[in-house]
C-alpha cells in the first residue's frame, strides 16, 4: 500500500470563486477550488486513484499554496512564488514519523516542466457561455503529439500573474475548465468556487520540525520506500 501511496504522491508533486458577469475584478488574496478528473493509463491507475478529487489553491503576496491528504497517512503541501518560480514542498509522513522539506529553484522547476507534454497552439474561438456567474470564452489547443483539447476562461475575474504557469500564458483571464498534465498524467480541472478573503502568511521558509533535503535525495527516499 505504501508503494501505491508513493506513486500517488509523485504524480501529485509534478502537477505541483462571485461578481457580476461583466464587472472585471482582480483578486490578490483568497482561494480557488477545482474538481479534478484524472485520465490515467493502466500503469497510472493505481496512483491516480489516490489523488484528490478536489484541490484548493490559496494565494497571497505572489505566493500560491495547496495541501492534500493521500490515504490519510501522507500530507503534502506545495508552495510556489509566482514570479520567480521557486518552490517549497513539505511532506508529512505520519506512518513513518517523518517530516521532509525540499526546495526547487527556477532552473530545477523549468527542467521538470520540460519533461511534461507540451501544450501549444492556443486559439480563442470567440464562442462564449455562462459558467456559474461568469461569462466564459472557449479556447482550443494541442499537445506536442497533436492531440486536441479545449478550455474555458473568463476575464470577469483575474488572479495574480503567472497563477496558471507559463504554459497557459496565451490565455486571457482565469481558467474555469482546462486540461493539463501532472507527471504525464492527464487531468481536467473544473472550477467550483473563488473566494476573496484573508489568507495566513505564505512563505518559502521551512517550518520547524521538517528535515530539508535536496530534490535528488527526496527521489531516492521515494524509490527506497524510506
Amino acid at each position: 500500500m505504501f508503494k501505491s501511496i508513493q506513486k500517488g504522491l509523485f504524480a501529485y508533486l509534478l502537477m505541483g470563486s462571485a461578481v457580476l458577469a461583466h464587472a472585471q475584478k482582480k483578486y490578490t488574496e483568497g482561494s480557488i477550488t477545482y474538481h479534478t478528473t484524472y485520465f490515467p493509463t493502466e500503469e497510472q491507475k493505481m496512483a491516480a486513484d489516490l489523488l484528490p478529487k478536489e484541490i484548493i489553491f490559496y494565494f497571497k503576496d505572489n505566493f500560491v499554496k495547496n495541501t492534500i491528504q493521500i490515504e490519510k497517512v501522507v500530507e503534502v503541501t506545495q508552495i510556489q512564488h509566482l514570479e520567480n518560480f521557486e518552490r517549497l514542498m513539505l511532506v508529512d509522513m505520519a506512518a513513518l514519523d517523518m517530516k521532509i522539506a525540499t526546495k526547487m529553484n527556477k532552473e530545477e522547476y523549468m527542467a521538470e516542466a520540460a519533461k511534461q507534454p507540451k501544450l501549444i497552439d492556443f486559439k480563442s474561438t470567440g464562442e462564449k457561455k455562462k459558467i456559474g456567474t461568469y461569462q466564459a470564452e472557449r479556447y482550443t489547443y494541442k499537445d506536442h503529439k497533436d492531440n486536441s483539447y479545449e478550455l474555458w476562461a473568463t476575464e470577469d475575474v483575474l488572479l495574480p500573474t503567472h497563477f496558471f504557469g507559463e504554459e497557459f500564458k496565451d490565455v486571457k483571464g482565469t481558467l474555469l475548465i482546462y486540461t493539463t498534465f501532472q507527471d504525464n498524467l492527464k487531468v481536467t480541472l473544473t472550477f467550483k468556487q473563488l473566494e476573496e478573503g484573508k489568507v495566513d502568511p505564505i512563505s518559502l521558509e521551512v517550518p520547524e520540525g521538517y528535515e530539508l533535503v535536496t530534490g535528488e535525495e527526496f527521489k531516492t527516499m521515494q524509490g527506497s520506500g524510506k
